[in-house]
């Protein structure tokens, strides 16, 4: 201990260094500031709640540090130039020319560094408008005029380029690479919300789970430290004539990494398993009922955590660690350098044996690393088999702010947000036979019945990704949806609480008659209003005793502002049932 605390103290010890340091730390918080600077025009809410229930988007979050939930003016994060980065390491595949310019040297490099900050310009402006035309698709941002939309798509695009030249700040003048840097930085930003998630669920969760948790946390920290290290050392002699005109050599070793593609094809294959899941779900929404049930079904197949999506991920992970291994190192090139500068490696002729020994010791240290990649990857998946699932549910009549309190739990929790009075709306605006049905309760001021209720949630869930918890906005209301939750819904998982969010019946009717005026609800009436608070009174009564019963109904005092009554929520979570 008192050795580290020597070396801290001898790095700030030193002008240099500690200038570099406090520059860094600057830059650092310059960026974490406008991370939270958001674009006017965007219902937050909406949209963290879409990024809870989007894996693909909360993995495009994670590398912009939390800024694309934000919707901020670095939304874009360096996803951009990392893509850029990409494309013109694959273009040296290609193109000699490219190739040629990576071989140039310092000069060389440049001019690729040069090249790949070009591409990011128009990199930015194509995920700019796809992050547009994701959030005006969800409701989450109004249509723009062109004007509007230009000078949105300029926000975002001279964010990730402002972004940009914060790294290279940090290269320059900073410590270490600035824009693994901030890459870094924004993925260490979601650990201190990640660790208040756990601990809010530990009243669910029982002890050897968390042992199980922070045993693996430390294992797997552990052996990606060894992995990353670890290389195999091929022997290697240069011949070298001395003064006295005598022959001697010069022995060394050619380090081949066991995992030499780094974290590159987690990336890779991540975004390919999401994308056919993702585009799924979107097309579940048209109005062509084959083509619904098919993208439902497909939806399904690459549901997260299923056994085909991890078998599916883990191969991903390892076609494409071979892959980028084989984009990155050449066992020719190696070969050919070896033998222009009087390289050999001892036992193995020059040329082409030299470059099939290398390229049969690089496959088989490949296969090493790419399994222990693919086992990295699903681990979070097998790793929730063996902790338990939180499952929440939050009730009270329309109006008591239950919509807005699921949506806060399920954002700082990590979980997925289930409105049902969402889906309800969403199902009258189709085509669908069903959608009629429901559409004639609901003119009416009636409850959906049980066995329609039960297959609509029961099919919107079967395409969503439960792995990780559910939050559920109003349901269920009744005691034959509360049972049918836990057996069918669920597969027997169990529900861990249920919130009711309680208000005295005038507080009630205010609030809904000012909600119905500002949102302009056609199916929230004076007369609707009445008849439904009525049947709610009536039917819930059961599904209370039902769930006191089971001691994991907590009721909230939904007088209050809305950190009040989150405080209460989150009072309970902490504790331990």
């Amino acid at each position: 201990m008192n050795g580290f605390l020597k070396i801290i103290d001898s790095i700030f010890k030193t002008p240099e260094v500690r200038q570099k340091i406090f520059f860094t730390l600057g830059i650092l918080l310059i960026y974490r500031a406008l991370a939270h600077l958001p674009v006017p025009g965007v219902d937050l809410s909406t949209l963290k709640a879409l990024f809870n229930s989007n894996q693909f988007l909360g993995f495009l979050n994670l590398f912009s540090g939390g800024a694309l939930s934000n919707f901020s003016v670095l939304a874009l994060g360096l996803n951009p130039y990392i893509n850029a980065s990409i494309i013109m390491q694959l273009l040296s595949m290609v193109f000699p020319k490219v190739e040629a310019l990576s071989k140039e040297g310092e000069a060389g490099q440049r001019q690729l560094n040069r090249y790949t900050r070009f591409l990011t310009v128009p990199m930015a402006l194509v995920n700019g408008v796809a992050i547009y035309a994701l959030l005006r698709s969800q409701k989450v941002i109004l249509n723009l005029l062109p004007l509007d939309l230009f000078l949105l798509l300029l926000t975002l695009t001279a964010g990730a380029i402002f972004l940009l030249w914060l790294g290279e700040l940090i290269s320059e003048y900073g410590v270490g690479d600035g824009v693994s840097f901030l890459i870094f930085a924004g993925i260490l930003s979601s650990l201190p919300l990640s660790f208040g998630q756990t601990l809010a669920i530990s009243g669910s969760t029982n002890f050897f789970s968390l042992v199980i948790f922070g045993g693996l946390s430390l294992a797997v920290l552990a052996a990606v430290i060894v992995v990353n290290e670890a290389f195999r050392p091929v022997p290697v002699q240069y011949a070298r004539r001395t003064a006295t005109g005598k022959t001697g050599g010069v022995s060394t070793h050619l380090p081949l990494k066991l995992n030499s593609a780094g974290v590159i094809p987690i990336i890779f294959a991540v975004a390919f398993v999401l994308i056919p899941g993702t585009l799924a779900n979107f097309f579940t929404q048209v109005k062509f009922a084959n083509i619904a049930v098919l993208a439902a079904k497909v939806s399904q197949f690459f549901s997260s955590g299923g056994p085909f999506y991890i078998v599916f991920y883990f191969s991903l992970v390892v076609v494409f660690t071979y892959f980028y291994t084989a984009v990155n190192f050449n066992p020719d090139k190696v070969a050919e350098n070896l033998q222009k500068s009087g390289g050999f490696i001892p036992g193995i002729r020059p040329g082409k044996t030299t470059s099939n020994y290398i390229g049969w010791i690089l496959t088989r240290l490949t296969l090493v690393g790419a399994l222990f990649l693919g086992l990295i990857a699903v681990l979070p998946y097998l790793a929730k088999g063996l902790t338990s699932i939180a499952t929440l549910s939050l009730g009270g009549t329309a109006g008591s702010g239950k919509s807005t309190q699921a949506k806060k739990i399920a954002h700082d929790l990590g979980l997925l947000y289930v409105s049902t009075g969402q889906i309800i709306r969403d199902l009258v605006e189709t085509d669908d036979p069903m959608g009629a049905e429901v559409k004639g309760y609901v003119e009416k001021g009636k409850w959906v019945p049980d066995d329609l209720m039960n297959e609509i949630i029961l099919s919107w869930l079967d395409a969503q990704d439960l792995k990780r918890g559910v939050v559920l906005d109003g349901y269920p209301r009744r005691l034959g949806q509360a049972k049918i939750l836990e057996t069918k819904i669920l597969n027997g998982q169990k529900v861990d609480w249920v919130f009711l969010i309680d208000l005295p019946k005038e507080e009630i009717l205010e609030r809904l008659r000012k909600r119905a005026k500002s949102e302009n609800r056609m199916d929230e009436t004076p007369q609707a209003i009445a008849s439904r608070l009525e049947e709610y009174q009536e039917l819930t009564t059961p599904i209370l005793d039902f769930y006191q019963k089971k001691g994991i109904l907590k009721k909230i005092n939904g007088i209050g502002s809305i950190e009040a009554i989150y405080q209460q929520i989150s009072l309970c979570l902490s504790q331990k049932q």
